[in-house]
């Protein structure tokens, strides 16, 4: 708020005039200032009235020059005290001069002398205070009285006093109200030139700080583009990582799974029966194997999997089957270390929608990490069920974990302190898994432990028993509110992995997949989705006009989909396995290419693969008769010397990769025919499409709110991938 002159006030009595004008003022210099110039000018009227006294009235009386020549020598002792004492002088000095007045007045008895008592109290007005002025003309109305005579000739001079008395408080009223008017204006001067300098200061501040912010934000926006290209080139280590490890890991796996199911469902292949005791130990490496291999398809496909999110599969599962297999699993790595292992469960538990990959994983850890830190004792797998929710819960008597620990554990790569944890190893990753993917649940998980050894801990985990809406990962402290609506969308694609795609990667709605042309319509009745995703390929105009009439309130969203299956067909595949490949797998392939295949020509670099697939077609119903080749060169020249009915073919090879193998059979005449079955470590979408091309259209019968085109359009921006700048 700014001030104004008048905000400035000064009002109330005169006293309180005086006293704020004498804070306000300097007003002794203003007096002081007078009354040198009214002693100076009293000094030199005296000096000339002795003057004229001594030489043209020569017969005035002699005691009017004395009293003259005495005044003069009172008006210098005056000036000599107004050094010392100079708030007194003024007062001193009206006093002297009313004196010598009264004094005057008596040596000479006239009547007109007493005009000078009006004079004093003018002079007064300007030396001292209103007291003074008062005090002035009471004395010299009391002396009228008494030494003259109050008649028509004193009655002048008494009149005269007190009108100067009237004039002189009025001109000082005035005159302190111009110096409070002028005090006014001078005070806000001074308060505007004081902010007018404090905003110039303030100024000053905000542009030398505007300018810091300004180097500030280029050195940000640099930072900002060198951890842009740096994540950028990140990505891509990341995937050529995931690719390699992926192939790694994939091969020697499939060769587990792939042998240990020959051994275990077709034991006739190798010519010989196998013992009976070595078919319940082939039957838990195969069991292990399957449940290794579906963890490092999920996990190995890093490529699909977006920062702080992991796929999950929901589907109706009867929880109790899937923590006996856990329980089957963990049973022998318990018993290995002489402990005894106790599982309770109910009788009979509610069939509730989770991956029943993902939870049978989160038991596992839970047992693991109980084994590693208990040598003696027992270890508890129980299971209850409320109103609610399912609880599930591991219980262990080992070393237990120390209070202040138990807020971290949940941490990535946190270990719990100790000799005893380092001795058992552990990554630290275990548990923070598991807690994300019961999040991704809508349950919740935590461990309860005294630190005490020998009364170990408690972890346990929630599932809800009906579907949930939840929030992101990475937000422990959610609160998770049973759906009282099931929110379909209905995918419709001819490949069924991209069922599999929406179903992993589809955190808030329920997919419902459907391949069948003929079934669309039935299914959009059935379901009435929120929405319709088909494939840019897929016909879909009797769709519009079917959704129009039976579900208007349902959105199509036509899109071009990643299809792995479409992406081999385009160049010429017949089909496209990602190690682990199974037996079944490999013949529905060969099924579905044809019942007229004999010759079959198996491509790889790796032995042990080209024996495993052997072993698979071997005992296949039909009768195939199988060539080996080890390497993309040898194959050619197997091909072009005995031309087999189908090929299947390993991508990367260390002399020629497949797609080099594929162009010689396209460029051949006699070999660009002949079907190929591609069998790698890596996806076909990983492999052949890095991203798919084309546009995505939604529409809807009953139109969009704008709310509705917001949130579409927000959802949409917030999953785009920002553009990549090009390095200048």
């Amino acid at each position: 708020m700014t001030a104004s002159p008048k905000d400035f006030d000064i009002s109330g009595p005169l006293a309180n005039q005086n006293a704020l004008l004498n804070s306000l003022y300097d007003i002794d210099d203003i007096r002081q200032a007078s009354f040198k110039n009214i002693l100076l000018l009293l000094y030199i009227a005296t000096w000339l009235t002795t003057i004229i006294l001594i030489t043209f009235l020569t017969e005035a009386p002699r005691d009017l020059l004395w009293l003259n020549i005495l005044l003069m020598m009172f008006c210098g002792v005056i000036w000599w005290l107004n050094g010392s004492i100079p708030h007194w002088t003024p007062y001193l000095l009206i006093t002297i001069i009313w004196i010598f007045t009264v004094l005057g007045s008596l040596l000479i008895y006239d009547p007109l002398i007493l005009f000078g008592l009006s004079v004093v109290i003018i002079l007064s007005s300007n030396l001292t205070a209103v007291p003074m002025q008062l005090t002035v003309a009471i004395l010299s109305t009391i002396f009228i009285a008494r030494f003259y005579a109050l008649d028509e000739k004193t009655f002048g001079p008494f009149i005269f006093i007190w009108i100067s008395l009237a004039a002189s408080f009025l001109s000082q009223r005035g005159l302190i109200h111009a110096l409070d008017i002028s005090n006014r204006y001078q005070l806000y001067a001074i308060d505007q030139m004081k902010k007018a300098r404090e905003q110039r200061a303030e100024l000053a501040k905000m542009t030398h700080a505007l300018l810091s912010s300004q180097e500030n934000l280029r050195n940000a926006n640099a930072q900002l583009r060198y951890a842009r290209d740096f994540a950028e080139e990140a990505r891509k280590l990341k995937a050529q990582f995931a690719a390699n490890v992926s192939h790694e890991l994939r091969t020697p796996i499939n060769l587990i799974v792939g042998f240990s199911e020959m051994i275990a469902t077709a034991p006739e292949a190798y010519g010989t029966q196998l013992p009976s005791v070595y078919r319940p130990d082939i039957q838990a490496i195969y069991r292990n194997a399957t449940h290794l291999q579906n963890l490092i398809n999920d996990i190995l496909d890093i490529s699909q999997i977006e920062a702080a999110k992991l796929a999950i599969i929901k589907e109706e599962t009867q929880p109790k089957q899937v923590i006996e297999e856990a329980a089957l699993i963990a049973g022998s790595l318990i018993e290995s270390k002489n402990l005894r292992f106790c599982v309770e469960l109910p009788p009979d538990l509610p069939t509730i929608r989770m991956d029943r990959t993902r939870i049978r994983q989160v038991i596992l850890n839970l047992l693991a990490n109980a084994v590693r830190f208990t040598s003696e004792g027992i270890i508890m797998l129980r299971a209850n069920v409320d109103e609610h929710v399912l609880t599930v819960s591991v219980s262990d008597t080992g070393q237990g974990i120390p209070a202040h620990e138990l807020s971290r554990v949940f941490e990535e790569f946190y270990q719990v302190d100790g000799n005893f944890s380092r001795k058992n190893g552990g990554t630290g990753l275990g548990l923070a898994l598991s807690k994300q993917f019961i999040i991704q649940h809508g349950g919740r998980m935590w461990i309860e432990s005294e630190g005490i050894p020998g009364q170990g801990a408690t972890c346990s985990f929630t599932l809800p028993l009906t579907d949930t809406v939840y929030y992101p990962l990475h937000d422990p402290g959610h609160t998770t509110q049973p759906s009282t609506a099931i929110h379909n969308i209905l995918v419709w694609d001819d490949d069924p992995a991209i069922l599999q795609l929406f179903k992993g990667y589809s955190q808030d709605h329920q997919v419902k997949g459907c391949t069948d042309a003929n079934k669309i319509v039935q299914s959009v009745a059935e379901l009435r989705p929120v929405a319709v995703i088909a494939g840019s390929h897929m016909p879909t105009d009797d769709l519009e006009a079917a959704i129009q009439h039976i579900s208007p309130e349902t959105a199509l969203i036509k899109c071009p989909m990643p299809s792995g299956r479409r992406a081999v067909q385009a160049i010429g595949l017949s089909d496209y396995l990602v190690k682990p490949v199974s037996r079944q797998a490999l013949l529905d392939a060969l099924e579905h290419i044809g019942s007229d295949l004999e010759k079959v020509l198996i491509v790889d670099d790796d032995w042990d693969v080209l024996r495993m697939l052997t072993r698979f077609l071997q005992t296949a119903k039909q009768s195939y008769t199988v060539n080996t080749a080890s390497g993309g060169l040898a194959g050619l020249e197997l091909m072009r010397q005995d031309p087999p009915d189908v090929v299947v073919l390993d991508i990367l090879m260390p002399d020629v990769d497949g797609f080099t193998v594929i162009e010689h059979m396209k460029a051949d005449p006699f070999l660009k025919d002949i079907p190929v079955i591609v069998v790698s470590a890596r996806g076909a979408t990983e492999a052949i499409t890095q991203s798919v091309e084309g546009k995505i259209t939604i529409q809807r019968e009953i139109g969009f709110q704008p709310i509705e085109l917001v949130g579409c359009i927000e959802a949409l921006a917030s999953n785009l991938m920002l553009p990549t700048v090009p390095k200048s």
